[in-house]
């Protein structure tokens, strides 16, 4: 067994501890969420190369010890430095769906995981039922919204692309040829929360196509209301003509 200096030990774990106290600071500060700013509803901790804990700041205990099991979901993921994963599962190490926890593996210069970094949250409202994602009366997840687990990659390496990363394109913004109905579509099917199809409308039918064909909650069109081309009750009129349900 190495033998450690009690001195060092005690400089280094302190150390440690600053790095995740000040991981804890910077996500604070940088948050628009009450629940985050104000509330300091989150956690964040740092583990070495096998996913063992080796700092957390004094934050909240139901994150911390759970965390681990988050890390550990992620290290069988294979992930390479510069991965960041998203996930809420509360099989793998989530609490509860409205806790959002993201790991980062960390890399020496060769590239080799030296260890992970991790933060959890507490959203406002992910989906579900009823506002604020904790319904009273669920009896399954769905019903919180969905779970998952999601990589980002980071790194420059041939693995490179993007892995069950979800988001939006504004591809379409100010195109004028009508929405990503595609995407919207997908978007749509996949949450359990009002989405918004933002852009591209350049007559009265994209409208309907984001509606119908993209399942959107809502539309965005500000340039054709700006300059009088449309008014927005042009749009609800044709709307309503064909079968559209318009407030």
């Amino acid at each position: 067994m190495t033998a450690f200096d009690p001195l060092e030990l005690e400089v280094m774990g302190h150390a440690f501890a600053a790095v995740a106290e000040e991981m804890g600071a910077v996500l604070v500060r940088g948050a628009l969420s009450p629940n985050i700013r104000e509330r300091r509803d989150s956690s964040a901790a740092l583990f070495d190369q096998q996913g063992r804990m080796i700092a957390q700041a004094a934050h909240i205990p139901v994150h911390l010890g759970a965390m681990p099991e988050s890390v550990r979901a992620v290290r069988e993921r294979g992930p390479v430095a510069g991965d960041v994963f998203l996930l809420n599962d509360p099989y793998r190490g989530g609490s509860h769906l409205p806790d959002l926890t993201l790991v980062e593996a960390i890399g020496h210069d060769d590239g080799a995981i030296a260890g992970y970094a991790a933060v959890r949250a507490h959203h406002a409202d992910v989906g579900g039922m009823s506002p604020g994602s904790m319904p009273q009366g669920a009896t399954e997840l769905v019903q919180d919204d969905r779970r998952g687990a999601h990589r980002d990659r980071t790194s420059g390496d041939d693995r490179g692309q993007p892995a069950n990363a979800q988001g939006t394109g504004n591809q379409c913004d100010g195109t004028r040829d009508g929405y990503d109905v595609a995407l919207t579509r997908a978007v749509s099917d996949a949450l359990r929360i009002p989405v918004i199809a933002s852009g591209g409308a350049g007559k009265l039918e994209h409208f309907y196509d984001a509606f119908t064909e993209g399942g959107a909650s809502a539309v965005l069109a500000a340039s054709l209301f700006h300059f009088g081309e449309l008014s927005i009750g042009d749009v609800k009129t044709y709307l309503r003509e064909r079968g559209v349900e318009v407030r």
